[in-house]
C-alpha cells in the first residue's frame, strides 16, 4: 500500500475560547466623613461597597449624617464636578460636570489615603470632607455599616456652621427670647452631643431591604 504523501498544508486548528476576565475581588471602603469648619467636630465612619456609584453614596450620607437631602449636593475630587443631572448646575468654561449615577467611589478614589469633597446644600454651604482610611476585602461581616461617630447633625436651614453655632447659643440661654425662638423653630429641643449609631444602622438596614 503506497504511503500518504504529506502535503504540508497545516491542519485547521480549533478556535480559541474567549479568555474570562479575571473576577474582581470585591472590597469595601472605609470613609471617615467630616463637617468642615464644625468645633467640636461632628464626624461619622462609614463602611461601603467600593462600587457603589455617588448618587447611592449621596443617599448614605444623608442618611448616616442625619440631613434631610432637601437641598442639591455634589462631590467635588480631582478637580473635577460629580452631581446629579437632575439639579442642571451650571458648569464653568470647559467644564463637563460628571453623572453621579454614573462614577463609581473606587474610581474617584480608588486607595487608602484619596480624599474628596461632598457639599451639600450651596445656601448654608455644609461641606464635607471624606477621607478613604482603608480599602479592604469583603469577609463574613455587614458591606454597609456606621461604625461610629460623633455629635447630631446641624438642622437643616439652620444658616451654615456660623448659624448653627448661634443656634447652639440661644439654646444654652433659657429665658431669653432667642432661645424660646429657637426652641419653637426646632419643634422641641435639642441635643448637639446626641449621636447614637445603632439607630443610623437601622436605617441603613432599611434603606438596604428597601432597595432589594
Amino acid at each position: 500500500m503506497p504511503a500518504k504523501k504529506d502535503t504540508g498544508a497545516a491542519k485547521p486548528k480549533a478556535p480559541a475560547r474567549p479568555r474570562r476576565a479575571p473576577r474582581k475581588t470585591p472590597t469595601l471602603h472605609l470613609l471617615r466623613v467630616t463637617l468642615r469648619h464644625a468645633s467640636p467636630p461632628i464626624w461619622r465612619r462609614l463602611l461601603v461597597p467600593s462600587e457603589v456609584d455617588l448618587g447611592t453614596l449621596h443617599t448614605l450620607l444623608q442618611a448616616v449624617m442625619g440631613w434631610g437631602n432637601q437641598h442639591p449636593h455634589q462631590f467635588v475630587a480631582q478637580g473635577r464636578r460629580i452631581s446629579s443631572p437632575d439639579f442642571e448646575l451650571e458648569a464653568g468654561e470647559g467644564e463637563e460636570i460628571l453623572d453621579e449615577n454614573a462614577m463609581p467611589l473606587e474610581r474617584i478614589a480608588p486607595q487608602g489615603g484619596d480624599a474628596f469633597v461632598y457639599e451639600y446644600d450651596f445656601g448654608d454651604r455644609w461641606d464635607h470632607d471624606v477621607v478613604v482610611e482603608e480599602v479592604r476585602e469583603v469577609d463574613a461581616g455587614p458591606l454597609l455599616w456606621c461604625l461610629d461617630g460623633a455629635r447630631a447633625c446641624p438642622p437643616d436651614d439652620c444658616g451654615g456652621v456660623p448659624g448653627y453655632e448661634q443656634m447652639i447659643e440661644a439654646l444654652a440661654s433659657p429665658g431669653t427670647p432667642e432661645h424660646e425662638q429657637t426652641v419653637e423653630w426646632l419643634g422641641g429641643g435639642f441635643d448637639p452631643e446626641a449621636f447614637d449609631a445603632r439607630a443610623v444602622n437601622r436605617e441603613l438596614t432599611r434603606w438596604v431591604v428597601t432597595r432589594a
